[in-house]
């Protein structure tokens, strides 16, 4: 007994160390990641005391100055910084530099409680609707119901969801009128009974929830599917069929325990998702949330107000790591297992080159109908037909005009060519970055290894979007700003991606005869370890064409990526927005275009891996 209770207090010593460290470790990445916002925000053009000056015909120089010294601008750099820091470290966010002058502690309080309820409200469903279905799929794999469930994976991943966004308020809002289609609540909220009350704000939150619980479910089934197929093959779980357990017995009180351990750490790692992946879905109901008060932030510079937004969601993002890792069983290699199970499960379903040939053809047919646009558009995609204006799809405008009556054909075509620049080069700097670090990370190890790591986990602490979008706000919006931002933005994934391969690869017999030769260090790097790990980094750039189309299709919906009168998938669709009522087809032609190509990159991803993936080959 003094043994047991001896070794139970040994391993909470030793937990309680480990978190003690990762605290630790936390704050130092804090501190790191707010050094490069504060720098980053403040070193871009423009200035809280632009949009005060300039909307003011009578404000001069002067008054800019005093604006300045009130909001400590004419400090330099470091002292700014230091001040802000002091304040933190008290729990004091600094006033708002908007009009109010708030306490930016006090509105992020007031915009929290509505931006994660609705995101908790959504993962709540997410697991109620995808853990069975996932148990399901693993018990009747390959089934018809496996296939379906397949479909709905990859429709799932492809769909931008501020076009399903779109959809859903067209048809359930305009058409069916069941519910409200934007705000909080209703007019006549005050007078309503408490009963009353909460129905009405359910009614107005339906829609926003149910698109996040879509964009979720399809990649949470599939992993609790992976997860569950795991654990089915595990020796105990032949042990209880052969004792002759129901089935039910082993599923529900053998294997689902285990087979929940990964999707319990899973809802770790996707605490940042609570605000991350608020900025659009708000916009477009006009939510008073989050997403919505960063937006306006970034849009106003008010710094103190994008800082207090930033330090909120590095917080959220270290506190899921650190449940991820302090888990018994780590995500990592629940998706390690589930890449694994994905691939064979797809080449039962479609046949590995039927996949192949899928995604491909897709992929050629969307990027040759882009290149040749020139070609094939019917007219120019900025000429206006004054006498055609909202006209819908007819044999004269195949897909329908819009409200300045340009061809919406035309300019689906030339925004094709659009999301092909953004999705090439965005990957070819982030695939460039990723790469060389990965390379040199993996070989020499120690210290090195230890840098350059510490820095992917800083830039993985970083709300992916909310980084994009402060960075596109400050800068001036344009396609070149774009593909650099998203490029500077997403190499994480890839170095670690090559870090992994370099470190298996360094300790081969080939690369210690390459030392033994008299080989230099970057003749080693170049000509033997770099073509063995082209294969992963090809499946992860494919992939990366796919997220890059859907961010600046996200960002010219928000009016931050390409601008009027250029033709962009993305701004079409906010064109759209604003006639949805009348003129359907111009939100539902850009949404199926995003659609169709994402889903081809997709499927072309997943088919190379599929192909080029040794733990996958029989």
């Amino acid at each position: 007994m003094q043994a047991v209770c001896s070794s139970r207090n040994a391993a909470l010593l030793q937990l309680t160390l480990r978190i003690v460290r990762k605290l630790l470790w936390m704050l130092l990445v804090l501190w790191g990641i707010t050094l490069i916002s504060f720098w980053v925000i403040h070193l871009a053009p423009g200035s809280p005391t632009d949009m005060e000056t300039t909307l003011n015909p009578l404000a001069g120089e002067a008054a800019r100055q005093r604006l300045e010294a009130l909001y400590g601008l004419d400090k330099p750099l470091h002292v700014q910084y230091l001040d802000w820091l002091s304040r933190l470290v008290r729990l004091d966010f600094g006033l708002s530099m908007s009009a109010d002058g708030r306490p930016v502690l006090d509105k992020i309080m007031e915009r929290l409680p509505l931006t994660v309820g609705m995101n908790v409200i959504s993962l709540i469903l997410t697991l109620v609707i995808a853990i069975p279905i996932g148990i399901l799929s693993a018990c009747r794999q390959n089934s018809l119901l496996d296939r379906g469930v397949t479909v709905f994976v990859y429709l799932g991943f492809a769909m931008p969801s501020f076009w399903l966004a779109l959809l859903l308020m067209l048809f359930f809002g305009i058409h069916l009128q069941w519910l409200p289609i934007s705000g909080l609540t209703s007019m006549n909220f005050d007078s309503l009974g408490p009963v009353d009350k909460v129905l009405d704000l359910a009614r107005h939150l339906a829609l926003p929830i149910l698109v996040y619980t879509i964009g979720s479910l399809a990649g949470m089934s599939r992993y609790m599917r992976a997860c569950m197929l795991e654990v089915l093959r595990q020796d105990y779980i032949l042990t209880a069929q052969a004792k002759g357990l129901s089935p039910r017995t082993i599923i529900w009180r053998h294997a689902l325990r285990n087979a929940l351990l990964p999707v319990i750490t899973l809802l770790g790692l996707s605490v940042p998702g609570l605000i991350g992946g608020s900025v659009i879905i708000e916009s477009i109901f006009a939510l008073p949330g989050l997403g919505q008060l960063f937006y306006a932030a970034v849009m106003a510079r008010d710094y103190t107000m994008i800082m207090g937004n930033l330090v909120l969601g590095a917080v959220l993002t270290l506190l899921g790591n650190l449940l991820a890792d302090v888990w018994p069983i780590r995500a990592s290699a629940a998706a390690g297992r589930f890449a694994d199970m994905c691939g064979p499960l797809l080449r039962r379903f479609l046949g590995r080159h039927l996949m192949l040939c899928l995604g491909l053809g897709i992929v050629l047919v969307m990027s040759l109908a882009a290149l040749c646009a020139p070609l094939l558009a019917p007219y120019d995609p900025n000429a206006l037909h004054l006498d055609h204006i909202l006209e819908p799809p007819s044999s004269m405008f195949w897909l329908g005009t819009d409200r300045l009556g340009r061809d919406v054909f035309s300019r689906l075509l030339y925004g094709g060519q659009i999301s092909l620049w953004v999705g090439f080069v965005a990957v070819g700097i982030s695939v460039s970055i990723g790469t060389g670090l990965g390379l040199i990370s993996g070989y020499f190890g120690g210290l090195v290894d230890e840098g350059i790591m510490r820095g992917v986990d800083i830039m993985l602490c970083f709300p992916s979007f909310f980084l994009i979008l402060s960075v596109i706000a400050f800068l001036e919006p344009s396609l070149t700003n774009i593909m650099i931002v998203i490029g500077l933005t997403s190499w994480m994934g890839v170095a670690r991606l090559v870090r992994a391969e370099t470190l298996s690869l360094r300790q081969r017999d080939f690369v210690s005869a390459a030392r033994l030769s008299g080989c230099s260090t970057c003749r080693i790097l170049l000509r033997h370890i770099l073509p063995n790990t082209l294969a992963p980094v090809l499946i992860s750039a494919t992939l990366g064409v796919a997220g890059a189309i859907l961010v600046e299709s996200g960002l010219s919906f928000l009016g931050l990526g390409v601008q009027p009168p250029t033709a962009s998938w993305g701004n079409m669709l906010m064109e759209g927005k604003t006639v949805l009522e009348d003129a359907p087809w111009l939100s539902f032609y850009p949404g199926v275009a995003i659609l169709v190509t994402v889903l081809g990159y997709n499927l072309l991803g997943e088919s190379l891996r599929d192909l080029l993936d040794p733990r996958l080959k029989k």
